[in-house]
């Protein structure tokens, strides 16, 4: 008897799953037992982490549309829209994920994270009913709020007395930096996003939010900025915008912005808004 499997799990390449044994374990655990949700979940979430949001589309799809209250699944589908720059579905999405498992930590830091982009007070109001639920983790949902609340200031907007940035020496650790100027009649004041995607698509591998007031700004981006908490790409693109209602998931055309493809950890690049 044919199992109800999604066509993507069909077609996945006998290579590639055997070249990942944790990928090809959970697809025979579920070929076994196509009608275990959780063993899906289990899978969606191997193919988040190495960013096949194809896959990730194909089970979640399968798995809500068994139980369109699967936490999980929600939560794993919500990214996948992020990364289409579907806002507002993604937060739906979470929202639901939330209110049918409200233990669910990942829902309720993505969702505290897209609010961040715009309305950092609902924001601060998620992560507070996430210590509620979850006190125990209440160090690790503060410390997602500071950062959150508190990006990296940038060289042009340091507060009194920080000592400078010295932009000659090469940034420490997996991250990178980046000097961008300002070629626009924009008047120089806004939110700056600096956001690292994979080529291979997915939800951005970091986004570092910064209010500013005058270029040229250094910033540096790492796996500190990950919403996810996965190291930067060995190769990414980098793009940067200065965005004139602090929405990240919004993109108004008349936005200054400036990408470069082909970055890698530990870079030291120059962009220039236009």
């Amino acid at each position: 008897m044919q199992s109800s499997t999604p066509r993507e799990q069909q077609q996945q390449p006998p290579q590639q799953a055997a070249s990942d044994p944790a990928i090809a374990q959970l697809q025979a655990a579920v070929q076994r037992e196509p009608n275990n949700l959780s063993l899906r979940d289990d899978l969606t979430q191997a193919y988040l982490e190495r960013e096949n949001l194809t896959a990730v589309a194909e089970q979640t799809r399968f798995v809500l549309a068994k139980d369109p209250n699967d936490s999980r699944a929600l939560t794993f589908q919500a990214l996948v829209h992020i990364a289409m720059g579907q806002r507002d579905v993604a937060v739906r999405m979470l929202q639901k994920a939330k209110q049918s498992d409200a233990k669910n930590l990942n829902a309720r830091v993505t969702l505290a994270w897209l609010y961040s982009q715009s309305d950092m007070p609902a924001a601060e109001a998620e992560i507070a009913q996430a210590i509620q639920v979850a006190p125990a983790e209440r160090e690790r949902l503060e410390q997602a709020l500071q950062q959150m609340k508190t990006p990296q200031p940038a060289t042009g907007d340091l507060p009194p007395g920080h000592p400078p940035v010295n932009e000659s020496q090469p940034p420490q650790g997996k991250s990178v930096r980046v000097t961008l100027n300002l070629e626009s009649a924009t008047p120089p004041q806004g939110v700056l996003f600096v956001i690292a995607r994979n080529p291979a698509g997915g939800p951005p591998a970091a986004v570092k939010r910064i209010a500013v007031t005058s270029f040229p700004v250094t910033v540096d981006i790492s796996q500190a900025d990950s919403m996810m908490g996965q190291p930067l790409p060995d190769l990414f693109r980098l793009e940067a915008r200065l965005d004139s209602d602090g929405d990240a998931m919004t993109k108004s055309p008349t936005d200054p912005s400036a990408a470069m493809d082909n970055v890698a950890p530990g870079a030291v690049i120059t962009l220039s808004l236009k």
